[in-house]
């Protein structure tokens, strides 16, 4: 068994983490004219951020947040790749680019060479991405023992996953909400999908299926109001209310559009998942510590306590 922050990762799990890290064919972030015209004479696709984000939906939500996709410039076109298949010298360039725009997958010399120096030693030859960098791609993952893998894998999940409270009391909740609860509770899905939603949901409906799966808004709310759950108070900047155990919080933003859920466990806990993606585990949070998610509350938003009539 394997651990970061409290959170447990099976040997199964990490096997297929090790396995599907990285995609063969990645995204790489261009935003010089003469660099994309060397992509387009080697017939490499090579498409604008929009028309990306409308074929390649499901790949953005399954490794965006590998790549920081959404980190990287909106100007930046993207070239769809396998890295292995670029001469050395057109390779390079766009490794060095990666760097400048802020791509993921993107590590300093002392990172890598703190997991394995013999694995730095060979990716300072072969993905120097300049500027004290080495960029890691499909080809270089595959070629590594699975223990460095295992080891690469828990160094930048840990850079991810915050510690939280390992221990709460429940409150006045159900007994299937506590049942599906105590099961994700300080896990990681297998795969990218769930999302807070369906964790919110999930939780208050004591629904495995649900607590696994992503899950929109439309339905979320479709969902909430099947069960008879309504718009019972708002929590903002200036108005902080209690909330009790088995209200679901929603967090709107100044437009009035759900950004995140999470399930109340008790007055001062909820039941939380940070975002869609696979390493983004189950967690129990202090409503202090997500009370103003992404800014939503200094920039005009509220949360909303929905509660059962």
């Amino acid at each position: 068994m394997f651990e970061v922050s409290g959170c447990r990762i099976t040997p199964e799990q990490m096997k297929r983490w090790t396995d599907t890290f990285l995609p063969e064919q990645e995204p790489f972030y261009v935003n010089d004219e003469q660099l994309l015209n060397e992509l387009k004479t080697l017939n490499v696709p090579v498409y604008s951020r929009s028309h990306f984000s409308a074929i390649a939906s499901d790949f953005i939500g399954d490794y965006g947040g590998n790549y920081r996709h959404w980190n990287v410039p909106g100007s930046a076109s993207i070239a769809f790749l396998k890295a292995i298949d670029l001469e050395e010298e057109v390779r390079s360039k766009l490794f060095s680019h990666q760097v400048a725009l802020g791509r993921g997958q993107v590590y300093t010399y002392k990172w890598v060479e703190d997991i394995d120096v013999d694995t730095f030693t060979i990716l300072k030859e072969s993905h120097d991405a300049g500027d004290g960098r080495i960029i890691l791609t499909h080809d270089a993952w595959i070629r590594m023992p699975e223990k460095v893998k295992q080891i690469w894998l828990l160094k930048w999940l840990r850079e991810r996953v915050e510690s939280t409270a390992m221990e709460v009391k429940f409150g006045a909740i159900p007994e299937h909400s506590k049942r599906v609860i105590n099961r994700y509770v300080f896990t990681f899905p297998s795969k990218s999908g769930a999302n807070c939603f369906s964790a919110a949901l999930g939780a208050y409906l004591g629904s495995n299926h649900l607590v696994e799966n992503w899950l929109n808004t439309e339905p979320f709310f479709e969902f909430l109001k099947h069960e008879g759950l309504a718009k019972y108070e708002v929590i903002t900047l200036t108005r902080n209310i209690g909330f009790r155990p088995h209200d679901v919080l929603v967090w709107e933003n100044a437009r009035g559009d759900a950004v995140h859920a999470a399930y109340a466990v008790s007055e001062k806990y909820c039941f939380n998942k940070m975002g869609q993606f696979w390493f983004q585990p189950w967690q129990f949070v202090n409503i202090e510590h997500i009370l103003d998610y992404a800014g939503c509350l200094t920039n005009g938003g509220r949360i909303c306590i929905y509660r059962s009539n």
